[in-house]
């Protein structure tokens, strides 16, 4: 299992952690990302705009989105407490989460090649 998983590893797992550890390359897509779902153009993403996010890929998937879910998504993020998520809250939580899984990676990456 190793053998086989260590080529993907290597290969295209080995190539993303430069991706995920390139903080100005994270933050612009982040801003991308955030544009998307500010889908009203506040400047800010509400719970508005995540609980339609997750309806429609909710429906997608065929399940139902729990009551709640957005606001509790908005509170683990906005560290203001301004009841929505700015731009820069979003991006800040999308480096912390790049960061965290390209150090996660890097030492899978380094572990096949042992």
């Amino acid at each position: 299992f190793m053998s086989y998983c260590g080529g993907c590893f290597k290969g295209i797992c080995g190539k993303l952690v430069p991706l995920l550890l390139d903080k100005p390359k994270v933050r612009a897509a982040c801003r991308e990302l955030f544009k998307k779902v500010d889908i009203d153009n506040t400047g800010t993403i509400t719970a508005k705009n995540i609980e339609d996010l997750l309806n429609k890929l909710a429906g997608k998937f065929r399940f139902k989105v729990p009551a709640g879910a957005a606001q509790m998504a908005i509170n683990a993020v906005d560290q203001t407490k301004s009841g929505d998520i700015s731009e820069e809250e979003f991006c800040q939580m999308g480096e912390r989460f790049c960061e965290f899984c390209g150090q996660k990676l890097q030492v899978a990456v380094e572990a096949t090649k042992k």
